[in-house]
């Protein structure tokens, strides 16, 4: 009785340790970070018009990081989406790596600006672009989401 009942403890504890998770949870995780780079976006946009010209780098290069650190997650996430077995991660992928183009070409055009109306012009370009594309990818998400049903990840 005992050592049955040492057994049974012991699987519980393993079984305890296996956890599953929900592809939902991934996805749950991915949309979070895009609520983040909305957030950066929004923030940024009202930053840069605030900065003097000198300034502007600076801002950018922050913005950037900030960014590309949230994309990294996002990346992170959808690798874990894929490892669960059932979703091509492609497009994306595919979607991630058009926002790091973009957020890349805005830092170099806002280098290059030596003027407000200029600035304010390629900011508001910028926010368009972004916009758009995370857009895209939340319609995908939720499209994700509807068709992962109960599906597991044992990882």
């Amino acid at each position: 009785m005992i050592r049955n009942l040492g057994f049974a403890l012991g699987m519980s504890v393993l079984a305890a340790s296996c956890e599953f998770v929900m592809m939902s949870d991934h996805l749950g995780q991915y949309d979070q970070r895009m609520v983040y780079v909305r957030t950066e976006i929004a923030s940024h946009a009202s930053g840069v018009t605030g900065a003097a010209l000198a300034e502007v780098a600076a801002v950018e290069e922050g913005h950037l990081t900030r960014t590309l650190g949230h994309m990294d997650g996002m990346r992170g996430d959808v690798r874990q989406m894929m490892s669960c077995g059932s979703m091509d991660g492609s497009a994306m992928m595919a979607a991630m790596d058009d926002v790091e183009r973009e957020c890349r070409a805005h830092r170099s055009s806002m280098a290059a600006i030596t003027d407000g109306a200029a600035l304010r012009a390629e900011e508001g370009r910028h926010q368009q672009a972004m916009d758009g594309m995370m857009s895209r990818m939340q319609m995908h998400s939720q499209s994700m989401m509807s068709a992962s049903g109960g599906m597991r990840c044992g990882h």
